[in-house]
């Protein structure tokens, strides 16, 4: 997941903490992110110039630094005895992916968000109605096929994210994001509108059908363009795809004046995507997809009376820019 920090004013309020770690014996910033960490972009020429800054404060007071600070906007900072160092002149956004994505080949695994669940600005466009999207159902998360109920493969990720589901809300729907955060909306009366980041999921999505094997996302299913799908087709998030192949998402939250409404360019410009558009609905250069846990993407086909899937193509979730200002306290 590519992360844009955002650029705003100099607001201390909004102090976040950054972690400074080695791998592989070179420093890294990583940033906390709903119970997972963002890795900064080893490339981007401000991420080590921030590091040499850090290490000469580490040189001038012989400490060593494993946090540091951000307002939010341009200015970071050490915090040393009680004292803020800042560094000089202020410095460019940097920008962070995820470390681990959905759809890789190890098991679902859900790391819960800190309580009290932050605040969720970003992307919330689920698939319209009362049996799409992933759900509980009879004690169960899952997602609904053509009148069936599919269950999530249990594994302890699973039966961690479907008991925190429970406990807190006694059920209802979730989003899987495609870069692997979990969107909660909020049920009671006065939260309509509102949702929370209530963790972080990755590995496979498998989900075990009534009837035959398991189906795991991105590996029993189809991935060539035009090819139907079959399978819970409505589980991700809902944008319009334009004839340059790209994908954008629109959304509503609260706000002190009644509604805000949010346009935001998920991904492209992308050729292949454009013609695996046109493979799957020759006679439209444009319209509704879902783009899945993992990165696939599917579009709805009108055959006679009946709608069936078709494939799209795939992206690569990590690659994904967001916006830091997508998280707000509780």
């Amino acid at each position: 997941m590519g992360l844009q920090l955002p650029e705003a004013g100099h607001h201390q309020g909004n102090k976040r903490r950054l972690r400074v770690i080695s791998v592989g014996g070179e420093r890294r910033v990583v940033l906390p992110w709903g119970g997972s960490e963002l890795v900064s972009l080893e490339s981007q020429q401000d991420r080590s110039r921030l590091l040499s800054w850090v290490s000469s404060v580490e040189d001038a007071h012989q400490v060593k630094i494993d946090e540091l600070y951000w307002d939010g906007a341009s200015t970071y900072w050490v915090e040393l005895n009680g004292e803020r160092i800042f560094y000089p002149g202020g410095q460019p956004a940097l920008c962070f992916r995820c470390a681990g994505t959905p759809g890789g080949p190890e098991p679902f695994t859900f790391i819960p968000a800190p309580r009290p669940f932050p605040r969720w600005l970003g992307p919330y466009t689920p698939a319209r109605g009362t049996t799409t999207g992933v759900r509980m159902f009879q004690g169960r998360l899952g997602a609904w096929h053509h009148w069936q109920f599919w269950p999530l493969l249990e594994t302890p990720g699973v039966r961690a994210l479907r008991e925190l589901v429970s406990t807190f809300w006694g059920g209802g729907r979730i989003l899987l994001l495609p870069w692997g955060d979990v969107v909660k909306p909020l049920q009671d009366d006065q939260d309509i509108g509102k949702r929370v980041l209530i963790g972080h999921y990755s590995g496979s999505i498998v989900f075990d059908r009534p009837e035959g094997r398991p189906l795991e996302l991105g590996v029993d299913t189809p991935t060539d363009p035009g090819a139907p799908w079959d399978g819970p087709h409505h589980v991700g998030l809902e944008c319009t795809i334009d004839p340059t192949g790209t994908l954008a998402c629109t959304w509503y939250h609260p706000s002190r004046l009644g509604w805000s409404g949010v346009r935001h360019r998920l991904w492209g410009p992308d050729s292949a995507l454009a013609r695996g558009f046109r493979k799957a609905r020759p006679y439209h250069s444009g319209g509704r997809v879902h783009v899945l846990p993992g990165g696939i993407v599917v579009t709805m086909v009108q055959r006679g009376a009946n709608w069936e899937a078709r494939v799209v193509g795939r992206i690569d979730p990590a690659q994904i820019e967001i916006k830091i200002g997508w998280l707000a306290e509780a």
